[in-house]
């Protein structure tokens, strides 16, 4: 009983995945008294952190529809145009980079205010 408890408190003590993770069907669950991340359209399981298989045009179709805020919108864009900016053409950096301005302009941030914002986080 404590193992089943201990797995309850993980699960609403801890950030179990980030945003883009869970728009994508992945929660932390406990299964076995193990905590596991599951995908509710896939279901896969697996113990390992999922890792995204969104791309910039889904985040920022994620934002456009309001399932991400402007800041985490922002951050993970941002993020992936490092992970993986050995891949994309010019073109495509332009095209996040714009999606980043765009976002910015729309919602009157700039360096001070993301600075803030990622104080508070």
């Amino acid at each position: 009983m404590g193992n089943i408890f201990g797995c309850i408190l993980n699960t609403f003590c801890y950030d179990n995945v980030s945003d883009i993770l869970s728009l994508e069907g992945w929660s932390l669950i406990c299964k076995n008294n193990d905590l596991i991340y599951y995908n509710k359209f896939s279901k896969k399981e697996q113990k390992e952190y999922p890792k995204s298989i969104s791309d910039y045009n889904d985040i920022y179709d994620f934002y456009n529809i309001g399932m991400l805020n402007p800041y985490d919108t922002i951050k993970y864009l941002d993020t992936f145009l490092q992970e993986n900016k050995y891949n994309l053409t010019e073109l495509e950096k332009d095209k996040i980079n714009n999606y980043i301005s765009r976002v910015k302009y729309e919602n009157g941030l700039n360096k001070n205010n993301i600075d803030l914002i990622e104080l508070c986080v």
